[in-house]
């Protein structure tokens, strides 16, 4: 369209949703530059915006507001859920006409469930992992144990876990190390009752062991247990629920392949396990069989552990410790750390995440990332590796962030957008892309609202 005659002086703004405002005027010649102000973010109300989303291993789906499933990425095994085995590039609709209240992928497994509490699952199905009592494969969501209402459902790539609406545990799939729980070493190809007559309000399985919160607030895990992951002080697996650190009350736990960690409900983090890169956090590189009070004295909210470890204090105080080889504990070393070691002084974080690369969100919705950025993981237009907390798409306002695969994702908090950055090999990001094509920078993920 025409602006006005040759010699027209103009100016034009375009306010950003999401970013800074952005100005042109035919004083320079219509190129764009980034004005230097503060930019006022709007909220929106969409017809329907994502309320929960999980990534697997370079797949992702997400629930809208609306009940709407959506998932893309790796589809190797019809973990995307579309009937197909071809890797999806953009957010596709799965199970049309059904409505989801939450979803759980991991591996090339995917389960979600219904708003009516009917729990769905598919893809991937080696070791029963699906639940409908085969080990084939399945493209398409598939109702699993159709009698039974459920309320959670937690799983990795080869065993999985739910709660039912009446607090009943069900595990079932791989189970060579116990991890199952039904006092075998059998895989189970449908769900079956763990624990008969124990009311579970968690659980949490790895690719080898399970824990698992009672309604009573006593933790129990079992499974593989070779390096006192478990946490009963030995090293012999568990095939049945066992009760850990016994008489104490907890309120939160996870468990990964290289460690165990737990809050208890007086604010007390312990951990245990496998401890050879400090991540256990008792200042020792030795195993540790059975929970250990970490950073004594000093009251823990949230936690998360692999081979690093990050834990956020009832202050919102940042402490990260463990394998540091790219950066990823944020201190500024590349060094490992056996304490919790105080990360970002001064800054209040409301969420962490840590896998090779570590991002958190500032109490006031700053995104800030760092470690390994080999495929732009951490978002700073670079793939140089960051040994210290940087900002992340600044003047943006996050809610939401999670790492999987070199793949980051985070929720805008005003927007209620998805954005993506990092590898792409499989199309992952959901913009349209793939074939290594990475993203450096945050990007909004298309097609979510329609």
């Amino acid at each position: 369209y025409s602006l006005g005659t040759k010699n027209t002086f103009f100016k034009m703004t375009l306010t950003s949703l999401d970013g800074p405002d952005l100005i042109s005027s035919s004083a320079n010649q219509s190129r764009f530059f980034i004005k230097d102000t503060t930019v006022v973010h709007p909220v929106v109300s969409p017809t329907s915006f994502p309320t929960q989303f999980s990534t697997g291993s370079a797949t992702t789906c997400v629930v809208l507001s609306d009940g709407v499933l959506k998932c893309w990425g790796l589809n190797t095994f019809g973990q995307v859920g579309d009937g197909t085995t071809i890797d999806k590039t953009t957010p596709t609709v799965i199970d049309t006409g059904t409505l989801y209240s939450s979803v759980e992928t991991s591996g090339g497994t995917t389960c979600g469930i219904t708003t009516s509490n009917k729990l769905k699952c598919w893809g991937l199905n080696t070791f029963g992992q699906v639940g409908d009592g085969t080990i084939a494969n399945k493209p398409l969501p598939l109702i699993v144990d159709n009698l039974t209402s459920y309320s959670q459902i937690m799983l990795n790539d080869q065993t999985t876990c739910g709660i039912t609406t009446s607090n009943v545990l069900k595990c079932w799939g791989r189970n060579d190390f116990g991890q199952v729980g039904d006092g075998t070493v059998v895989d189970k190809l449908s769900p079956t009752f763990i624990d008969a007559g124990i009311p579970y309000l968690q659980v949490i399985t790895n690719d080898y062991a399970t824990c698992g919160i009672t309604t009573s607030n006593f933790l129990k895990c079992w499974g593989y247990n070779a390096r006192g992951q478990v946490g009963d002080g030995t090293t012999a697996n568990k095939t049945s629920p066992t009760f850990i650190d016994s008489g104490v009350s907890y309120s939160q736990v996870i468990t990964n392949d290289y460690a165990t960690c737990g809050i208890t409900s007086a604010n007390i983090l312990k951990c245990w396990g496998r401890n050879e890169l400090g991540q256990v956090g008792d200042g020792t590189i030795i195993d540790k069989l059975m929970p250990t009070i970490i950073d004594s004295g000093v009251p823990y909210s949230k936690i998360i552990v692999n081979r690093t470890a990050c834990a956020l204090t009832t202050f919102n105080i940042l402490k990260c410790w463990g394998y540091n080889i790219y950066g990823q504990v944020g201190d500024g070393t590349n060094i490992n750390k056996t304490i919790p070691t105080v990360i970002d002084s001064g800054t209040s974080y409301s969420q962490i995440i840590t896998n090779g690369t570590s991002c958190g969100i500032t109490s006031t919705g700053t995104l800030k990332c760092w470690g390994q950025n080999d495929a732009g993981q951490v978002g700073d237009g670079t793939t140089v590796d960051k040994y210290f907390p940087v900002i992340i798409d600044s003047g943006v306002a996050y809610q939401n962030v999670t790492i999987r695969s070199s793949t980051t994702y985070a929720q805008t908090k005003y927007t209620n957008e998805i954005k993506s950055w990092g590898a792409n090999s499989f199309g992952q990001m959901g913009d349209s892309t793939i074939n290594d094509y990475f993203r450096y920078f945050p990007r909004i993920i298309m097609n979510w609202l329609n």
